[in-house]
């Protein structure tokens, strides 16, 4: 059994994976205790030639090809094939600091049931550092890792994504933690949420082992035609994962949690290039019985962040169509 797997997704980067394998290729222990899984999502251009010739030069790069399934079915046939003791994931136009292994494999030591660092967010033109995570090691109670992200305390430590997380493969696997294939919104943070449940400890170092690639055109910046449907969808699968650790989410925090995503909403439809379409998300969102009267009323407005008053306020007094058309008039005008 080798000490560490990596799961890299791949649709369609042909212009990117080079880079990532690059920066991990010249690095990779020499013993083989690493390997890395590139799981190839069913793409069109000439990603797996790219990919090949990596695999040609060492034989810790796999190559994987599947039918297009998305980027969590990839994940979860990675998870089925490896055999190691821990596994990560990175993302395929994105890359590792080169120290990456080193802090890693030596943090690995330590047997932690999940392992968190920073990160770098990259752009064409500069990288900034983020720097949420610091040294500690953080004992968990039942249901710390269910409320902890509906409380925005874990988007706002250790982040809800998975690429600067490494886990222990036996605990997914006994635990059956995967990758909700359905879902385009908040997949990452489903699956930690599930794992925190499993494990008692996780273990937080402040080194930036990441570059986060966000380049121009990629899905965070585009119209997600999905989003509203994919938004609510998010309350019934985080309810069942909360059903199968035995837990009772409270109520505040979830009703907070979907009016965090109030003006996320408006924005993504005000890039809609039909404005009677956009609405009818809007009002879709807006009549979720989370947003009924009666649990405007029952929430401890005091307890709310600035943010959410400003959000609750607006649906109340009606003012979201004032702001979608504001925002719709100035994605149109450019």
């Amino acid at each position: 059994m080798n000490k560490l797997s990596i799961i890299i997704p791949v649709y369609n980067l042909e212009k990117y994976i080079g880079k990532c394998l690059d920066s991990i290729i010249k690095q990779l222990p020499l013993d083989g205790s690493v390997q890395v899984y590139t799981i190839d999502d069913g793409s069109k251009d000439h990603s797996r030639s790219v990919i090949q010739s990596y695999v040609e030069k060492n034989h810790c790069i796999h190559y994987i090809y599947k039918e297009n399934g998305g980027v969590s079915s990839a994940r979860n046939l990675g998870l089925e094939l490896i055999d190691s003791e821990y596994v990560t994931f990175i993302d395929g136009d994105d890359w590792v600091s080169d120290d990456y292994f080193t802090v890693i494999l030596n943090e690995l030591k330590k047997n932690p049931e999940l392992l968190c660092f920073n990160y770098f967010i990259a752009s064409d033109t500069k990288s900034v550092q983020n720097v949420w995570v610091s040294n500690e090691e953080v004992n968990l109670n039942p249901g710390d890792g269910m409320n902890g992200f509906l409380q925005f305390k874990y988007q706002k430590t250790i982040r809800p994504f998975i690429w600067n997380k490494i886990y222990r493969l036996d605990t997914i696997r006994m635990n059956h933690c995967k990758f909700d294939e359905n879902k385009k919104f908040a997949e990452d943070m489903l699956f930690n949420a599930d794992y925190l449940e499993c494990i008692k400890t996780y273990q937080a170092i402040d080194k930036s082992l990441y570059y986060y690639y966000q380049r121009e055109g990629s899905t965070i910046h585009s119209y997600k035609s999905y989003f509203v449907d994919d938004t609510l969808e998010f309350i019934k699968i985080y309810n069942g994962i909360s059903s199968k650790h035995h837990l009772d989410l409270d109520e505040n925090s979830l009703y907070t949690f979907y009016l965090s995503r109030y003006f996320g909403i408006i924005n993504n439809e005000g890039k809609s290039k039909q404005f009677k379409k956009g609405w009818k998300q809007i009002q879709k969102y807006l009549n979720y019985t989370n947003f009924k009267n009666d649990k405007l009323k029952r929430l401890q407005f005091s307890k709310l962040d600035l943010k959410c008053k400003a959000y609750s306020v607006c649906i109340q007094f009606h003012f979201t169509f004032l702001i979608y058309t504001i925002v719709y008039l100035r994605y149109l005008i450019g």
